[in-house]
């Protein structure tokens, strides 16, 4: 997954300079403590709870897990007018069937909008 050159550094820095002993060499951690008092990594399970209680923190009715964040993410980029073949890419399908079905309901009024992007003159 592509990152943002400003992330990855700000990334590596907090790896430079935060107490590594009471964190070791992870960045995500939980809010427990293990046995030896040191926080533990993060779960994958972890990250779902954290999703699952965020819509109620934000104020939204709709369940969030992984997946809709994936799926809202290639929605939007798609009608931003991104490539299709760049965002197969980016998300790790091997073409663009995948691409096509899932994201065809996506209607003339967002086709209209990126074609006017995409011929839109910076002024």
């Amino acid at each position: 997954m592509p990152m943002a050159p400003q992330l990855a550094q700000r990334l590596e820095r907090y790896q430079r300079v935060r107490p590594t002993k009471a964190r070791g060499d992870r960045i995500f951690l939980a809010a427990r403590r293990d046995a030896f008092g040191e926080y533990a990594a993060l779960t994958t399970s972890g990250v779902v709870q954290l999703l699952h209680g965020a819509p109620d923190r934000a104020g939204i009715s709709r369940r969030a897990h992984p997946h809709l964040l994936r799926h809202s993410f290639a929605a939007e980029a798609m009608r931003r007018g991104m490539n299709p073949a760049q965002l197969a890419q980016l998300l790790g399908h091997s073409g663009l069937r995948m691409i096509e079905q899932v994201y065809a309901h996506l209607n003339a009024t967002d086709g209209f909008e990126a074609v006017m992007r995409v011929l839109a003159v910076d002024k």
